[in-house]
């Protein structure tokens, strides 16, 4: 049995991407309306953004809502 070997060396390309999860975060503690795919609208401060959820205080109560449910997040001056 021969073992044959290659003269040119394996190379991996590495590709560096960044890959962005949202940008909700640009609007933690910033007033926002949160327009849902219900038609309804929220007005809040976005208090905390995670991966599938946002944080929405509003003067009554907070709110916890599923991002697969909003449309637009706008934010208010």
């Amino acid at each position: 049995m021969y073992c044959v070997t290659s003269s040119k060396p394996l190379v991996k390309k590495l590709k560096r991407s960044v890959v962005r999860d949202s940008f909700d975060n640009e609007y933690v503690n910033v007033r926002v309306l949160v327009k849902l795919s219900s038609g309804e609208v929220l007005e809040g401060d976005l208090v905390e953004a995670s991966r599938y959820w946002i944080k929405l205080k509003t003067t009554l109560t907070t709110i916890y809502v599923n991002k697969a449910h909003v449309v637009s997040i706008i934010p208010r001056s």
